[in-house]
């Protein structure tokens, strides 16, 4: 997401609530004073900003179903191995190759390494749009899950990378 994408997220949040100046500068890569923590829990990691200057680390909360900004403005919806079963199940599929066949795109696409080399990868991504093919991927669409009032249909179920928005770098 670009550098303009995110400041105009971040200008529609302010319009229903508050944006602490310092989590918008941090957002925006305005901060020069932020490191990287990693914490462990189980076998998931999370990486969690600290800003040196205030002493504090950046914490999120989900404000979802009053916000849905991260299932309008999805990239892609990349899934685990643990996605496809428990989505598939909670969508009632019996066989996760049914739901792999019906409900997911694979995408190929690149990203800068370290260094200025490019990287190619690929996954396998819930499908945003019931059409949704290979060429739509990275564009922006709205989650097909999130109704109109902005609750997500697959919520309990929904896929690891809607769990780690916003801090998530492929969205």
């Amino acid at each position: 997401m670009s550098q303009m994408e995110i400041a105009k997220s971040i200008e529609l949040l302010e319009k229903d609530w508050d944006i602490d100046p310092i989590i918008k500068d941090f957002q925006l890569g305005k901060r020069d004073d932020v490191t990287e923590n990693s914490i462990r829990v189980k076998d998931v990691i999370f990486h969690i900003p600290f800003l040196n200057k205030i002493k504090k680390f950046i914490l999120w909360k989900c404000y979802w179903p009053d916000c849905s900004n991260c299932c309008s403005r999805q990239g892609r919806l990349p899934l685990t191995s643990h996605d496809l079963i428990t989505i598939g199940a909670g969508m009632k599929y019996q066989k996760t190759s049914d739901f792999i066949k019906n409900e997911t795109v694979m995408a190929t696409w690149e990203e800068a390494s370290p260094g200025g080399g490019v990287t190619i990868m690929s996954g396998i991504n819930l499908k945003r749009k019931q059409d949704e093919t290979e060429a739509d991927d990275g564009t922006h669409i709205k989650c097909r899950f999130l109704d109109e009032e902005g609750a997500c249909n697959i919520h309990p179920t929904r896929p690891g990378v809607c769990y780690l928005y916003p801090f998530s770098t492929w969205l």
